[in-house]
């Protein structure tokens, strides 16, 4: 029936009156285009009478029967004017009217969705006016028109609670008139969900609902008017004993699920306990986790207590790795930041929706946002060690089932991710201490290095000089071999450092090594020992006549001119030779035979070659002279 106006009132408000009823009359009787004729008349008796009341009166019922003939947008029209009107004229019964008919309008226009949530606010402002007029037929009819938008868009559980609240009000009231065609459609809804025992809770209220408006059962079950009542109570009835079946049959089904699910909770727990590896830990719970549900996004993150922070070190969405993040746990936009602040888990089966309550600003967690998702703590000795994820693109992915899964696989994820936590730990440590390890052997090989060479032109010192001396004998002595040392001292260089200053000079010994090097074969070994002198090791030689004749190519790399501060330096060596095992066999004979030979040279003021023991006088190569020792004497050094 459509609103009423008051027909007690004389001339064209009773003409109005009169056309609503008759409006009413025919909408009654299933005549829609004869009752849109005659709300149309009264609306347009009201308009010339400039009566506001009247008109939002009959714009509902208007707009209603518009609705009823297909003619949606014309409907809404007409049910926007008279919600201004009834507000504008302060009539909160027409505008509650208006706003229940306005939502079913709006509804039909979204293909029976509410895709901005206008009808929902309009039924729940339409509710909240209805209980204030204490009007329960207008409550009753809003909660249902509620509750159909509410499981068309898949939220049955907020259904329920308000078709449980319009039951509760025609009970207290003893409205009859309450939404039993809503409250079958859920029980479909709940059977093509899979949930049977909702299904069947719900089919059994509705045998209730009919029992009570046709006046109870026993004694008063005969007086029941009608057939088509007792065809009803029966088709619902047989609804009851099918949903009770298909209860039975899923029970056992369930029962058989559970076990196989228990079993292979048990083998998954065995499985991450059996590893050390995030990596391999991550692999096999997301292939486990996707045998027992929907899992399109798949993360575990490790809490770092001491720094607050999340580390998301693997996520997977649809098979494909994610680069790792961090999030503080301070963030007020970050699920799994909620999750360790509250110790709390987090399912949210319309997260699009219901995100708020948890998160300020919803952010991407990955390329894009899953409609169902699950955050769950996992604790080891009431402490948090880490945050699991499982995320679905799809709406009410996880229902209590699945959830119970997750929480008891959560304590195995707990202790695996906790062991792996340690052995990165320990590997890091170890890691460490490898790293401090080779600093320590490189510091000492730098040590020993500078322990035996020259800093100044890297070439061995005098006491590696001495350690290879002392080899050679050794090899010598037991292979009957000979081998040479000469002692090599540059004649004039005071003056270079004196004229030129320190850094010439050390630049003119660094030449003069690399020329050495150069000169030498690779048996041959070149030592600073000191100052402007040098030792060479002519290893491998055959005679004296081999030793002189690489003294003779060690001079002639000396005598090569010098570039210094942009000028040409010619120099020149004094150098003693002396050979194993005829001038000594041991490290300080030699050395000190073949010094006092080249102190023999550098006495007779020329440059050039001396032999220690040289029996001959003979001539070099620049035409200065190898003497012998009897020419000369030199003090004991």
């Amino acid at each position: 029936m459509g609103e009423r106006i008051d027909a007690g009132q004389p001339g064209t408000e009773r003409d109005i009156a009169a056309l609503t009823e008759l409006g009413d009359l025919a909408s009654a009787s299933g005549d829609d285009p004869g009752a849109l004729t005659k709300y149309r008349d009264a609306l347009d008796l009201a308009r010339a009478g400039g009566d506001d009341a009247a008109q939002a009166v009959v714009g509902v019922n208007l707009g209603r029967v518009r609705l009823a003939l297909g003619k949606t947008d014309e409907a809404i029209a007409d049910l926007q004017e008279a919600l201004e009107r009834s507000v504008a004229c302060d009539d909160r019964v027409t505008q509650a009217a208006a706003m229940t008919q306005l939502a079913r309008a709006l509804v039909v226009q979204g293909n029976g969705v509410d895709p901005d949530g206008v009808a929902e606010e309009l039924l729940l402002a339409s509710i909240a006016l209805c209980d204030e007029l204490d009007d329960p037929h207008g409550t009753i009819s809003c909660l249902g028109h509620l509750a159909a938008l509410q499981i068309a868009s898949d939220r049955l559980d907020e259904a329920v609670l308000h078709l449980r609240r319009a039951v509760e009000i025609c009970a207290e009231t003893g409205t009859p008139n309450a939404p039993v065609a809503v409250l079958e459609e859920l029980s479909e809804q709940y059977e093509l969900r899979g949930e049977t025992s909702r299904a069947l809770e719900i089919a059994r209220w509705v045998i209730s609902l009919q029992e009570q408006r046709l006046g109870g059962n026993g004694a008063r079950r005969g007086s029941r008017p009608g057939a088509r009542h007792e065809l009803d109570e029966a088709r619902m009835e047989a609804e009851v004993v099918r949903l009770r079946n298909l209860e039975l049959v899923e029970k056992s089904e369930a029962l058989e699920q559970t076990n196989a699910t228990l079993q292979l909770l048990h083998g998954i727990g065995s499985e991450l306990t059996s590893t050390l590896d995030l990596e391999e830990i991550g692999r096999r719970l997301h292939d486990r986790i996707n045998e027992l549900m929907s899992a399109d996004v798949f993360g575990i993150a490790v809490y770092r207590e001491e720094e607050q922070l999340l580390d998301f070190t693997l996520v997977i969405e649809d098979d494909q790795r994610i680069t790792p993040f961090t999030v503080p746990v301070s963030s007020e936009d970050s699920f799994g930041s909620w999750v360790v602040r509250h110790r709390e888990e987090i399912c949210l089966n319309d997260a699009d929706r219901l995100h708020k309550q948890y998160v300020l600003h919803r952010k991407p967690f990955t390329a894009r946002n899953c409609r169902s998702i699950v955050f769950l703590p996992l604790e080891l000795e009431r402490r948090i060690v880490g945050v699991l994820t499982v995320q679905s693109h799809r709406r009410n992915m996880y229902n209590s089932e699945k959830m119970a899964i997750l929480r008891l696989l959560s304590p195995y994820i707990a202790v695996a991710l906790d062991n792996a936590r340690k052995l990165a730990t320990i590997r890091a440590l170890n890691d460490e201490l490898e790293a401090e390890k080779e600093e320590l052997e490189d510091a000492y090989a730098r040590i020993e290095y500078m322990a035996n060479h020259d800093i100044l032109t890297q070439l061995p010192n005098r006491r590696l000089l001495a350690e290879l001396v002392h080899e050679y004998i050794a090899l010598a002595r037991r292979q009957s071999r000979v081998f040479g040392l000469l002692y090599v001292d540059l004649d004039d260089f005071k003056p270079i450092n004196d004229s030129l200053g320190h850094e010439a000079g050390d630049q003119v010994l660094i030449t003069i090594a690399t020329r050495l090097r150069g000169a030498l074969r690779e048996s041959d070994t070149v030592a600073r020992i000191g100052g402007d002198e040098f030792v060479v090791i002519v290893r491998e030689a055959g005679g004296v006549d081999d030793v002189v004749a690489v003294a003779e190519k060690v001079n002639a790399a000396v005598r090569c001119p010098v570039t210094i501060g942009g000028s040409e330096r010619e120099l020149a060596a004094s150098i003693g030779v002396s050979v194993f095992p005829r001038d000594g066999d041991t490290y300080d004979a030699l050395l000190m035979a073949a010094d006092d030979a080249m102190y023999r040279r550098k006495q007779s003021g020329k440059s050039g070659i001396y032999v220690s023991g040289a029996p001959i006088e003979r001539t070099s190569r620049s035409d200065q002279t190898m003497e012998s020792p009897s020419k000369t004497n030199r003090p004991s050094t």
